[in-house]
Order: C-alpha cells, then sequence, then structure tokens
C-alpha cells in the first residue's frame, strides 16, 4: 500500500507486516500482525479487531480508538500515540510498550500498562488510574497531570519533566530517577 492509502482489514482476515509500511487511515475488525517492521498510520486508527506487535513499532499519528479491540505485544514493541486517544480495549500488561508522543496537551487513558513513556511535549493528563507493571518515563519537555486519578508503578520510574498531584496517590515501588520536578499540592 501506499503512504495515501486507507487500509480495511475486515473480520476473519489476518494482515501481516513485510517490511516498514507507512499508509493513511486503517479500520481493524480482524487483525494485523506487527512483527519487526515499523508501521506508520498518519490518519485515523479505528481498531475493533487485533493488533499483535512483536518487536517493532506501531505509530499512530492520527486520532485512535481501540476501545473495542485488542493490542497484543509478544515481545518488546511499541505502541506510539500522538493524537487523541479514545481507548485502548484490552491491552497486554506483560510486555511492550505505550508512548504518548504528542507535541502537546494529550491524555493518557486509564488502563494497566507494561512499559509507559511520555514524550514529545505539552501536559499528558491522566485520564482514569493508571497502573504501570515496568518501567515508567517521563521525558523533559512534559508534565504529568495526575488530575484527580492515582498512578502506581512498580519497577523503575524517570522523571525528567514534571509529575502534578493534587488528590490522589502517587505508588512508586520500583527505583526512581527524578532529574524533574514532583509538585504535591494535595494527595500523597
Amino acid at each position: 500500500p501506499a503512504q495515501t492509502d486507507n487500509i480495511i482489514v475486515n473480520s476473519g482476515q489476518t494482515l501481516t507486516l513485510n517490511g516498514d509500511k507507512t499508509i493513511n487511515d486503517i479500520d481493524v475488525d480482524g487483525t494485523i500482525v506487527v512483527g519487526s517492521d515499523a508501521f506508520i498510520v498518519d490518519g485515523v486508527s479505528d481498531i475493533d479487531g487485533t493488533i499483535t506487535i512483536s518487536t517493532g513499532t506501531v505509530d499512530a499519528n492520527g486520532a485512535f480508538d481501540a476501545t473495542n479491540g485488542t493490542i497484543t505485544f509478544s515481545g518488546a514493541g511499541n505502541l506510539m500515540l500522538f493524537s487523541t486517544v479514545t481507548g485502548l480495549g484490552t491491552l497486554s500488561s506483560d510486555i511492550g510498550t505505550v508512548t504518548y508522543d504528542g507535541a502537546g496537551d494529550q491524555g493518557i487513558v486509564e488502563d494497566a500498562y507494561y512499559n509507559l513513556a511520555a514524550v514529545g511535549g505539552g501536559i499528558k493528563t491522566l485520564g482514569g488510574d493508571v497502573t504501570v507493571a515496568n518501567d515508567f518515563t517521563i521525558d523533559p519537555v512534559v508534565t504529568i497531570a495526575m488530575d484527580t486519578h492515582d498512578l502506581s508503578v512498580t519497577n523503575a520510574t524517570n522523571i525528567d519533566g514534571n509529575l502534578t498531584i493534587a488528590g490522589n496517590v502517587l505508588t512508586l515501588d520500583g527505583a526512581t530517577d527524578i532529574d524533574g520536578t514532583i509538585t504535591i499540592s494535595t494527595g500523597t
């Protein structure tokens, strides 16, 4: 497919990537398998089926909605989300990374993540309680606003940017590297 093409994967169908691909919109009711490839979606991603990511990257630059879908990591792959995220559906929480990489403000969907990274810039606001089973990273140009939601990280936390806590609970059980700022107005 060409970069301006829209891809539809119907229910019962499987599309396995063979090399790096960039497309416009994607509508998945079946299954997409991303091995070690880079799959860039410049337009809208509507995932009601399954995306399986091994060690590759799915880079969704437009609106992303997998509310009724499944995102499965079978290796140390990365799901990069640049724009508005409505939902992540059933998300693997035992391997893989979800990276919110929008240049401006962005919501982080309530979910249980394995690795979670906030990069790109702006204020990333928790849209609900967030649990990170492994590592959590905040880049220097990013502020995480917990709003009224809890954040729990089991392994390493690297805060190079800002984290604001107000009326909620932050739990960091692993090693923590804070080169940025944690601001606590209320909460614990």
